[in-house]
């Protein structure tokens, strides 16, 4: 009888004795695919590196390496709280939603808040013609010269208009600055400012304000101060007041009058 014998080195332990421990690298990669609502079916390859060659009990020379792979299946089982509760909801209408009814979407609106009727550009901003600044619906002077200065009303300010908003605020300026002092703190100056408009509303209290100019006095104390004065100039070139350019200068000698 003959036998055929195939000799390998083995490492039994009996034999020799080495680590029963090692690390390796795994090197992996997998798909996910989904089936259904609850079903996800999942693919995986992996590669593992070891650093022993102990890992099948012979030694052949090398480190031992393994690859597999695998296949699964996934059931996500639904709770009571995740019920389509948003079902019903177009979300695809959020993109679509123009709240100022101008015509451009919220999304790509600049100028939200279109008054209703007034007409926009493409990036939902009143159409602005002369291109002063001011919209055409607000515009009292609707070609106006480019690059000219105008007011909240779009109407053309002058020279003449600009110097004399800057000298009417200067004589303000100038009555307010005969308080200051390079060695006085800006508590010190804010006393001597109070005391003097103080001084000036007790000792003038009988002088009446003209009733073209009763409703500058903004705090009620039958005083009309220099802040007053400022705001009703300011108003007078924004196009918010009735007064004219008389009634400033008038305004302006009250004042140094009271």
């Amino acid at each position: 009888m003959i036998r055929d014998y195939t000799y390998e080195t083995s490492l039994k332990d009996s034999v020799k004795s080495y680590a029963k421990t090692s690390f390796t690298l795994p090197v992996r990669f997998g798909l996910k695919f989904k089936l259904a609502r609850n079903l996800d079916a999942r693919v995986g390859v992996a590669y593992i590196l070891t650093f022993t060659d102990y890992l099948d009990n012979f030694a052949d020379g090398g480190n031992d390496n393994m690859f597999y792979t695998s296949f699964g299946l996934q059931y996500n089982f639904a709770t009571s709280d995740s019920d389509d509760k948003y079902k019903d909801f177009d979300f695809s209408k959020l993109d679509k939603i123009d709240t100022d009814a101008d015509g451009v979407k919220d999304d790509d609106d600049i100028c939200q808040n279109t008054p209703t009727g007034v007409k926009v550009d493409d990036k939902g901003c009143p159409i602005d013609t002369d291109k002063d600044g001011v919209a055409d619906y607000l515009d009292k002077e609707p070609n106006t010269v480019v690059g000219s200065i105008v007011n909240a009303e779009g109407v053309t300010l002058t020279d003449e208009m600009i110097a004399l908003r800057e000298s009417m605020k200067d004589s303000i300026q100038t009555e307010r600055r005969v308080f200051k002092a390079d060695d006085l703190s800006q508590a010190e100056l804010d006393a001597i400012q109070k005391e003097y408009e103080q001084a000036n509303n007790a000792s003038l209290q009988t002088v009446a304000i003209p009733e073209k100019y009763i409703a500058l006095d903004l705090d009620k104390d039958n005083y009309i101060s220099a802040k007053e004065v400022t705001n009703a100039i300011d108003q007078f070139f924004d196009g918010e007041n009735n007064l004219t350019a008389k009634d400033l200068h008038q305004l302006i000698d009250f004042y140094f009058e009271q």
